[in-house]
């Protein structure tokens, strides 16, 4: 396996010890980054001595280490970001497909759209709430939020983008410093 920014050293070699019909190898990316990932697997028979290489390319998600969770079933944070947003929800279902791997199919149908993530590297919650024109975005980590907005400004050639953040807890780390 091959991915800028995804392994140490950019590049991941397996090699099991019995034959096997199938790989399993974890994925564990220290940052929010998205690659393409090359994959070459050799296949051959058990004693033989010519091997089949097979290549494939797989775009891996900027946020793909954030897995869908029941809304019900995590706590709100207490640290938001919000701003005028005017695209479709069908827009935005891709934006959250290609970014966070979010099937758009599991999306509603309604004009609101209401989830919930849960990272998998250290359990940030991450809720997106959007209502026909405005979407916030509820983290307590500041880097986070500025992650997930910088790359939906992208994503919809948004080049200045008026927002309200409210992150007391941050805000208050910063007070005691001064």
């Amino acid at each position: 396996l091959f991915a800028e920014g995804l392994f140490t050293g950019e590049s991941f070699f397996s090699c099991p010890r019995e034959p096997t019909n199938q790989l399993r190898i974890p994925i564990k990316p220290e940052r929010d980054v998205g690659c393409t990932m090359f994959i070459q697997a050799m296949v051959g028979t058990r004693m033989g001595t010519q091997f089949h290489v097979f290549e494939l390319a797989l775009l891996v998600p900027k946020f793909c280490v954030y897995v869908l969770e029941p809304r019900e079933a995590v706590k709100r944070p207490r640290s938001s970001v919000a701003f005028r947003l005017t695209q479709r929800n069908q827009r935005i279902g891709l934006w959250l497909e290609r970014s966070f791997g979010v099937p758009a199919a599991s999306l509603p149908d309604s004009d609101a759209i209401d989830i919930s993530l849960r990272s998998m590297r250290d359990g940030t919650v991450v809720v997106m709430q959007f209502t026909t024109d405005r979407l916030t975005i509820y983290v307590d980590r500041m880097d986070v939020a500025a992650d997930i907005v910088q790359d939906m400004c992208e994503a919809f050639e948004i080049d200045e983008l008026e927002s309200e953040v409210d992150f007391l807890e941050e805000m208050e780390r910063f007070r005691t410093l001064l």
